[in-house]
């Protein structure tokens, strides 16, 4: 049987993009840390499935994100009893 370890998402911002997680999701953090390359971590987790956030290495910045199709993660899902309340 397989689970899901862990979604890894990329941030020009990691802290605020991990506080929108909290405030929308109540997710909890549960690290921090500086790793390869200068990059900043969060790691939060919601319900038991882990999130780390992290920025793009020191000196370096992420491409602007767009709407259109590419390659890479298209999304992933939540579910939920009742959106209206968990918004």
């Amino acid at each position: 049987m397989f689970r899901v370890n862990h979604i890894h998402l990329k941030s020009p911002d990691p802290k605020k993009t991990a506080q929108w997680y909290v405030d929308v999701f109540g997710a909890k953090i549960t690290g921090e840390g500086t790793g390869m390359g200068g990059a900043t971590t969060v790691r939060m987790e919601i319900e038991g499935t882990r999130i780390n956030v992290t920025s793009a290495p020191a000196g370096e910045t992420l491409p602007q994100g767009t709407s259109e199709s590419h390659y890479g993660l298209e999304h992933f899902g939540f579910d939920t009893d009742d959106i209206e309340a968990a918004m």
